[in-house]
């Protein structure tokens, strides 16, 4: 359970109370749902969370959340320093600070940050991973990020390809979600229509990524190495990349030119 007991002192006096972490769990989820949302390709968010004398770490991931066991920095009858509490806190906060990678702490594997945009918005460089080696890069923010916690947390961005050090190619749309196992791949839905419609964008790649160099996909479960769920709701990260780029409902240009593509949605 996520509460603790009190031991010999009043919940005022321990500073938090025996529903204090549960409540806690909430808001990090929160916290973790923003993170989430203004850093697209994290796969998880790590959060540290404290609740009077005691402490624990959260991962939280698209699938929920897993908690660390609960430690002490001080016991609450004596006001006397956990010694292992506060090595496990120590060793914890190096980490996190200094030790661990950007892999590590949640990002992609197969996306890399290469600097800011004129703007100051930071850019994307990312493959659809395994043994592929072609590269897209980002332009500019996403034109959608979501900011759901639980779900597919949608980011659709404008990009192009990135070949000899270079931007080469059109421009096109790049779609990141989460998709669950029992349900038929976006990339699949496309390969199943047979010819072409004005208001169908058109499919160029797309697939479930992969680990690099690896044949194995980018799952929450994977991530967090349990098994593979036999009910079909182990999320994979899925990619798109779509030829017809289209343009934001903010510049349009007439009121009938609004209205048509509302009509369109």
């Amino acid at each position: 359970r996520y509460g603790h007991k009190r031991e010999g002192r009043s919940a005022s006096a321990a500073g938090a109370r025996e529903s204090t972490i549960p409540d806690i769990l909430f808001q990090s989820a929160d916290h973790a749902r923003i993170h989430l949302a203004a850093r697209p390709f994290l796969l998880y968010s790590i959060g540290v969370m404290m609740a009077g004398s005691v402490f624990s770490v959260g991962i939280f991931d698209r699938d929920g959340a897993t908690l660390s066991p609960q430690h002490r920095l001080w016991e609450l009858g004596t006001g006397k320093a956990n010694e292992k509490g506060l090595r496990v806190f120590i060793r914890l906060i190096r980490s996190l600070t200094f030790l661990l990678s950007e892999v590590d702490i949640g990002q992609d594997p197969t996306v890399e940050t290469v600097g800011d945009d004129e703007n100051g918005y930071p850019t994307f460089r990312f493959s659809l991973g395994g043994e592929d080696t072609r590269r897209w890069q980002t332009i500019g923010p996403p034109y959608w990020s979501s900011v759901s916690y639980l779900g597919r947390g949608t980011s659709v961005w404008s990009v192009r390809e990135y070949k000899d050090a270079k931007l080469v190619g059109p421009e096109l749309v790049m779609k990141n979600a989460w998709r669950t196992s029992r349900g038929t791949p976006e990339s699949a839905i496309y390969g199943f229509v047979e010819g072409k419609h004005p208001g169908l964008a058109k499919f160029l790649d797309g697939r479930d990524v992969l680990c690099p160099k690896s044949m194995l996909s980018i799952t929450t479960y994977g991530l967090r190495r349990y098994p593979p769920n036999a009910y079909g709701t182990e999320r994979y990260v899925h990619r798109l990349l779509l030829e017809t780029v289209g343009r934001p409902l903010w510049e349009y240009e007439t009121d009938l030119e609004l209205t048509k593509a509302i009509r369109a949605t």
